[in-house]
């Protein structure tokens, strides 16, 4: 079977239809009958020569179709996720009259065309394409003969106000389908780093420490800016087939959102900009850069794809930066910081940093309806004991549905601001293929837990700061580790679970949770696995706070252990 044998009249992949859904009405039957396509076959001898075989659900049958008939039966695109960007700006937009939540992505174009405000994403849609062409992002060519086309799509995404939670700007984002690509021709290496929550803490901290200025940004469109060395071609998107162009497709001169190779070319292009600006790396993620000569010329920049964070001693650093940066790409938004990556940021110089997601977690609340429930005093019930024989036998899609998108929501505020259910999260984890009602009802009590404590967040200070267990206080500056763990607490495989916790400035700056990987034989042996734990934890704060050409010296961290059996085997000569 040769390749070219597999294409269509109209040009498409007859493998490309596999696992699309169909919806059929048969003679004689009353209803709708809905399938999918499973597989296809040739027959040479035929006008079409491409067969479909479609598997019904209603009555467990399979029917053969050819192509024009599987047009006429097949459903729309199906539900798949990608990279969102900006575009369309609507300031004065809010939810609709009757008050229902309108999600902020909206994944595919069937869906929101059924958007009670889609004519702003329709705005949106052409906004992107005249924009992206405008910047010669692509052209419109004939592709050479036998060349694959990568498939696109549009995606949706509202966004909104973190303190009020209404609609500020209406996104719409080309993106390539990036599971049509084929490796070796339409990419190669896909790698890229990006910042790390505690690079972020750490700046906000230095920030406040050595008393410099912050701003932030947005750089526009930043996958759009690098320039490929691959040739890609691509299918328009649904929506914007142009009869007039009939056989042209997109060839893609610089990158797009969703090409697997996207991020990689962007990192390497702003990695390459700062360097000449005579930044360098603070840590192995090249995404925490300073540019330093004493305590009397210092810019620290985080960068997470296209949001930046910048600390700076000198206002002409700031200046240096965005002109360079609006040179090369454009950027929005700049200014003091105030909200980043959606968290708020309450800043005061020299004194005091505030880090929240008050907002955030407001909107899933009101996303799950949890907004007047009432609140549980912790994350999880210290008297259950969860465990995979409260998994059923067959996996409950609606139970798993509804799991996997609280677990996703709240797995961003355990990670940015919220270290107090992050080991809840850990041991909820555990069940994502197949949770059953004991681990729903679990991780609806963490959001009860999170309806009770909204107003909790990080707070770093700039004054000495009391340490319980030292019965003293201790500079700003000073590194705390505490460290723990629960001795066979799973009691499913019974492996313990390492908990630490790095301290600067009065707050908390990293943070881990853990299933140990081995069985500790004793609550000692759990105790000083938690310790290495810790310690690699702990060392990514002292590389990156000694990277710092300006920061004052430190001595060896505490690192504060209730198990005087693990710190005996810790303290032994030659270990």
């Amino acid at each position: 079977m040769a390749d070219r044998d597999l294409y269509t009249p109209d040009g498409n992949y007859a493998p490309d239809f596999i696992c699309r859904r169909v919806t059929k009405h048969f003679r004689g039957y009353k209803g709708l009958f809905h399938g999918t396509m499973q597989s296809f076959f040739l027959r040479p001898e035929l006008q079409n020569p491409i067969m479909f075989e479609v598997f019904y659900d209603e009555d467990q049958s399979i029917a053969h179709h050819n192509y024009p008939q599987l047009l006429r039966i097949l459903d729309a695109s199906p539900h798949e996720e990608a990279s969102l960007v900006e575009v369309f700006n609507a300031e004065d937009v809010v939810e609709d009259d009757r008050g229902t939540y309108l999600p902020d992505v909206v994944p595919t174009r069937r869906e929101m065309l059924q958007q009670p405000d889609k004519e702003h994403f329709i705005a949106a849609e052409r906004t992107e394409m005249e924009n992206m062409q405008r910047h010669g992002v692509f052209q419109w060519v004939v592709p050479p003969r036998g060349v694959r086309l990568v498939r696109s799509k549009f995606t949706y995404k509202r966004k909104r106000d973190t303190e009020t939670n209404k609609i500020t700007k209406y996104k719409a984002r080309l993106v390539a389908r990036c599971f049509t690509q084929i490796y070796g021709i339409d990419f190669t290496d896909t790698y890229a780093p990006t910042a790390t929550a505690a690079a972020f803490r750490l700046l906000m901290i230095v920030a406040m420490q050595m008393e410099l200025e912050v701003t932030t940004g947005d750089i526009d469109g930043a996958f759009l800016n690098p320039e490929l060395e691959e040739d890609i071609y691509m299918s328009p998107p649904p929506g914007f087939e142009d009869p007039k162009r009939k056989g042209e497709a997109i060839k893609l001169i610089k990158s797009i959102y969703g090409l697997k190779q996207s991020a990689r070319c962007w990192h390497l292009m702003l990695k390459k900009e700062l360097i000449a600006l005579r930044y360098t790396a603070i840590d192995a993620s090249d995404c925490f850069w300073q540019l330093a000569n004493g305590k009397d010329l210092i810019s620290l920049i985080v960068i997470h794809v296209d949001d930046y964070v910048h600390a700076f001693s000198e206002k002409w650093l700031d200046n240096r930066i965005v002109q360079r940066f609006t040179e090369l790409w454009g950027v929005s938004g700049v200014g003091p910081v105030k909200h980043y990556l959606g968290m708020h940021i309450d800043y005061q110089k020299g004194e005091r940093v505030r880090i929240d997601q008050r907002a955030y977690c407001e909107r899933i609340l009101k996303r799950f309806s949890f907004e007047n429930v009432k609140a549980a005093p912790t994350p999880l019930d210290p008297a259950v004991k969860l465990s995979v024989e409260d998994c059923p036998a067959e996996v409950n899609e609606v139970d798993h549905k509804l799991f996997m998108e609280i677990y996703g929501s709240l797995l961003y505020a355990a990670v940015s601001t919220r270290p107090d259910i992050a080991k809840a999260m850990t041991a909820l984890g555990r069940f994502m293929a197949n949770p059953g009602p004991a681990h729903v009802i679990a991780i609806k009590r963490v959001l009860r837990y999170v309806a009770g404590t909204l107003d909790r967040g990080l707070k770093y200070t700039n004054k000495p700061w009391l340490v319980e267990a030292l019965g003293n206080e201790v500079p700003p500056h000073e590194i705390i580790n505490f460290t723990d763990s629960d001795w066979a607490g799973d009691i499913d495989t019974r492996n313990s679970t390492s908990a630490t916790c790095t301290f600067v400035a009065g707050g908390p700056v990293s943070w881990l949770a853990k299933l140990q990987h081995i069985q500790a034989q004793s609550s000692g042996e759990s105790e000083y696995i938690a310790m290495g734990d810790g310690a690699k934890d702990l060392m990514y704060v002292r590389n990156a706070l000694r990277e710092l050409r300006f920061y004052p010296a430190f001595g060896p961290t505490k690192m504060l252990v209730d198990s005087s059996a693990a710190l005996g085997i810790a303290s032994r000569p030659g270990i």
